[in-house]
């Protein structure tokens, strides 16, 4: 579903990352945010064993992952 847009940002440089999170209703919010940081963290932190640029990560998701994806770094 997210492919077009996640070739179009590797195409400049940018790693698609589209991290699992728990659910609302499951644990209550901000939960889901903490759990996307996570994700964004480790990721990073592996940045060099991955051959990425931590600086060149999008965020991807789809409905409640999209929302996500898109609210300000706190």
């Amino acid at each position: 579903m997210m492919a077009a847009a996640c070739t179009a940002f590797a195409q400049h440089g940018y790693v698609a990352v589209a991290p699992e999170y728990r659910l609302l209703g499951e644990v209550q919010w901000p939960v889901p945010l903490q759990d996307l940081r996570t994700a964004v963290r480790a990721v990073r932190a592996q940045a060099k064993a991955l051959r990425i640029n931590p600086d060149r990560l999008f965020l991807t998701g789809y409905s409640a992952g999209a929302h996500l994806a898109l609210l300000p770094r706190a």
